[in-house]
């Protein structure tokens, strides 16, 4: 892919999910930044109408559009953008203008937004305190983002009522833990942002399926050497459902014929890395199944990401690709479990390196999980420092990133068609 001049093939960007009071994900949160040093869409002096040019096409030629797979994107913007009509460039059925807490509330301000919102964009004030001026903005707004690590609970609550009052939506950010989620919905938040839902939260009832199948044995023996086919095969002989959705997971991720075999045909004739890949997408899928689906897309885009990283290092120190996938799966099984990772990946004998990967991040793989969860986040001076360890070139990172987020889609797409009665 060929982006313009101005370099959009150096833009950062990863995405931060929003969600409602069902869990469901109803927007991202672009989380970019034109390189690694510079700061969010904020242009030199003198060059604001160049930098809108730059977003406007980057997100064409890179297909940044991808990432949000149809809903809306928050994007934050500058006063100086904001006026100049940096959000025009893009389309207003998926934007969300974020007005930042840096943006002094005053008449030209207003006149943007009210000028964005008859065109069809939403605005939304980003980082609200109790005793924000930006409040009077209210009435041209459609979203207040209440962070809640800087405000108590009266003050939450009261920014609620207020919100509620002038039909305005409100959102919790960083909201880190299942229990904040659970907190701020109760005092009326409409939606959710954070990454409590990767935070593991213990439950008393475990899915049907997976109860029956057992989860972790069938970890257990697709990560032994050699892996158990044979117990693989029995275990999902146990149940005719577990059986139809591996059958619907290895045509997608082998591209075999499905459900046209018998397990354990597909178990023949499946090279031992794809198998690795069919077996822990499918344990995913029933993990997640009681989880937010952003769960199961980290945990799955995670895995990948690491894999493609791993094929990217100039020196790996012997590091494996399909390890590097396994790290980042399995570095999300305490959220899907709900019980300590070092626990979870004692009991399925993780190798030993990559126990200490997903555990301390340590060597060569745990490296790698390092900065893909620094780009996950956003937190683009720990991305420049574990690219730069690792020998990532950074303009391959986003492009990476996007693959990826591509391959999650497909592979639940095809999945979804594979279980789809004929």
């Amino acid at each position: 892919m060929r982006g313009p001049r101005a370099g959009p093939s150096s833009l950062l960007v990863a995405r931060q999910p929003i969600l409602d009071r069902a869990t469901r994900v109803v927007a991202y949160e672009l989380l970019a930044r034109r390189t690694l040093t510079d700061t969010t869409w904020s242009p030199r002096a003198g060059d604001s109408r160049t930098t809108t040019r730059v977003i406007g096409q980057a997100f064409l030629e890179m297909d940044i559009w991808s990432l949000t797979e149809g809903l809306p994107a928050f994007i934050n913007f500058t006063r100086q953008l904001l006026l100049d009509g940096g959000a025009e460039t893009l389309p207003a059925d998926l934007t969300v203008v974020e007005i930042l807490e840096t943006i002094t509330p005053d008449a030209a301000v207003e006149a943007a937004c009210r000028r964005l919102r008859a065109a069809g964009y939403r605005i939304a004030l980003d980082d609200v305190t109790a005793a924000d001026a930006r409040l009077a903005l209210l009435g041209v707004v459609d979203i207040v983002k209440v962070d809640i690590a800087t405000t108590t609970v009266a003050e939450r609550r009261a920014l609620v009522a207020q919100c509620r009052a002038a039909g305005v939506q409100t959102l919790a950010e960083k909201v880190e833990t299942p229990t904040q989620r659970d907190e701020v919905a109760s005092m009326g938040f409409d939606l959710f942002q954070g990454y409590f839902f990767q935070k593991p939260s213990i439950v008393g009832a475990r899915q049907r399926h997976g109860s029956r199948l057992g989860h972790l044995q069938l970890l257990g023996s697709v990560m032994a050497d050699p892996i158990d086919r044979d117990a693989i095969g029995n275990l999902l002989a146990r149940d005719r459902y577990a059986a139809r959705r591996f059958q619907a997971v290895a045509a997608a991720t082998t591209g075999g014929a499905g459900r046209s075999e018998t397990v354990r045909q597909t178990l023949d004739r499946t090279d031992d890395a794809r198998l690795v890949t069919a077996i822990t997408v499918l344990v995913v899928l029933w993990l997640a199944d009681h989880h937010p689906s952003a769960l199961r897309d980290t945990a799955l885009l995670r895995a990948r990401f690491c894999e493609q990283l791993v094929t990217d290092l100039v020196d790996g120190d012997g590091a494996r690709a399909d390890d590097g996938y396994l790290v980042g799966l399995c570095s999300l099984l305490d959220a899907l479990l709900g019980e300590p990772l070092g626990d979870i990946l004692a009991r399925i004998q993780l190798r030993r390196p990559l126990l200490a990967a997903c555990v301390d991040e340590d060597g060569t793989l745990g490296a790698v999980l390092a900065l893909v969860r620094a780009y996950e986040h956003g937190q683009w001076a720990d991305v420049q420092r574990h690219a730069t360890r690792l020998g990532v070139a950074p303009e391959r990172l986003t492009p990476r990133y996007l693959e990826c987020v591509r391959w999650v889609r497909g592979l639940l797409r095809q999945i979804d068609d594979g279980q789809t009665p004929a």
